[in-house]
């Protein structure tokens, strides 16, 4: 971290931005890091000082408001959403004020902090840059109870519910097989796991959307490019029923009902992240490298709010180190 005094905006007081400022107050030094949380962006006004950086720890539908705030500061700007709708206006948005100011940009954009994308974009970015060529990209991840059968879906959301029917029906389901990009449905691309990362169970995983659009871009030369969401095995059978009875995919708010009906309080949790590449060496062999993260809870916060909030704080540490500026990308990112 440079020397420059940051201080910090949080918008939002929902479960990422408490976990967020509650790791900044973990991990930083606070004689160097001063932090304003608000809840909504229109409490923004009331913040005085110069803010170096604005996170949106806001549903997806909020988070190009934040940007306007921290286009209007001049500040650095990171937000947790899995949206590519909101990432590529967003990218847009700020490509187009920097070319506004007739110079280089002053200030930098981070989008997709925290688990998936963030986290398992760096450790996938780790693993493309030690191998000289990368024909296969596997990426898994799930933020589960740690215990199975909780409820009647065998899950209880970790997260945002809005995210999560985000994830299920809204975002396009795209992965890449043997060079051609293709689009798929909820429940495409199963596979009935047992041990992730010597952690023991029966999980399953599948296609969902929000998870390969960056990659698709950056690595254009990869082959294949798969992202599977992690569940305990029976919650996508169960969801698929649902929505072909209740056609929740054409229903948020019945979708976010039902799943905060079926929440279980204080449910222990875990996120589980794995990536595999798959392609030659730098010595020019054939190979296969992997990488594994579990994360459980700490610091009072579940492992959910804890890994999410630790993606985004990786990536302040990582933009004020080097004190960059433009669209900076999580597979640039050490984890």
């Amino acid at each position: 971290m440079t020397e420059k005094i940051r201080h910090v905006l949080i918008i939002g007081e929902g479960r990422i931005g408490t976990a967020l400022k509650k790791i900044f107050q973990e991990f930083s030094d606070m004689d160097r890091v001063q932090i304003s949380h608000v809840d909504k962006v229109q409490d923004t006004q009331q913040i005085e000082g110069e803010i170096t950086d604005v996170f949106a720890c806001v549903p997806y539908t909020v988070v190009e408001e934040c940007a306007r705030v921290a286009i209007t500061l001049g500040a650095n700007f990171y937000d947790f959403t899995e949206s590519e709708d909101v990432k590529i206006n967003l990218r847009e948005t700020f490509a187009s004020f920097w070319v506004s100011t007739n110079g280089p940009a002053k200030s930098a954009y981070v989008g997709g902090c925290g688990v998936a994308p963030g986290i398992i974009n760096m450790i996938a970015g780790e693993l493309v840059r030690n191998m000289s060529e990368v024909h296969t990209l596997d990426l898994y991840c799930g933020g589960i109870p740690q215990s199975p059968g909780i409820n009647t879906l065998n899950h209880s959301p970790t997260w945002s519910v809005q995210g999560l029917w985000n994830l299920y029906f809204r975002e396009k389901i795209l992965w890449k097989q043997y060079g051609v990009i293709e689009e798929g449905v909820l429940g495409s691309g199963y596979e009935a796991i047992n041990d992730i990362n010597g952690v023991s169970g029966e999980y399953e995983a599948f296609l969902t959307g929000g998870g390969t659009g960056n990659l698709l871009k950056l690595y254009p030369a990869i082959s294949t490019i798969r992202y599977r969401t992690i569940r305990h095995r029976g919650h996508l059978e169960k969801v698929m029923t649902l929505n072909k009875l209740l056609k929740l995919y054409l229903n948020s708010h019945l979708f976010e009902s039902i799943m905060n009906t079926l929440a279980v309080p204080n449910v222990s949790d875990m996120v589980l992240i794995k990536v595999i590449a798959s392609g030659r060496s730098k010595y020019g062999d054939a190979t296969t490298c992997s990488k594994g993260v579990t994360i459980y809870s700490r610091y009072g916060l579940t492992a959910m709010q804890y890994a999410t909030a630790l993606g985004g704080f990786k990536a302040f540490q990582y933009v004020t180190a080097g004190d960059l500026t433009g669209i900076v990308h999580q597979e640039y990112i050490s984890y």
